[in-house]
């Protein structure tokens, strides 16, 4: 919690190495206690990071990760996310967001979760 804590607050004051850091450090203390909230919580900053350092493709995966883990709980932080995503595809036009990071998208969630991840855009784009 504390690596977490300290990563938001980096991204706050705009600090996004040391955000990315102790975000990561989170996310693998997460993953070591079998927290699956913090840690797909902790992805989802890492992508608010990514997306203010504009490094996109790193944008898309985490956001990814983040909003599929984060739905797969029940956890209505998934819609941090998705917003992340219909932003940065807002950006780069329709059908770019899901392209740029496809095979590590796919490796890491599997074809089912990637193929799962417009749906939940979807969902997330009906709700506002």
């Amino acid at each position: 919690l504390c690596y977490h804590s300290l990563g938001i607050a980096y991204l706050t004051i705009q600090d996004l190495e040391e955000a990315i850091g102790y975000l990561k450090q989170g996310v693998e203390a997460a993953q070591a206690i079998n927290d699956l909230y913090l840690r797909g919580l902790g992805i989802t900053y890492l992508a608010e990071v990514y997306y203010q350092q504009q490094d996109y493709p790193a944008t898309m995966f985490y956001a990814g990760v983040g909003m599929y883990a984060l739905h797969q709980i029940g956890a209505k932080e998934w819609r941090q996310a998705a917003h992340i995503l219909n932003n940065l595809e807002e950006q780069l036009g329709v059908g770019g967001v899901m392209v740029l990071p496809q095979e590590r998208l796919i490796e890491h969630l599997g074809t089912e979760g990637y193929d799962s991840l417009p749906e939940l855009l979807a969902k997330y784009r009906r709700s506002i």
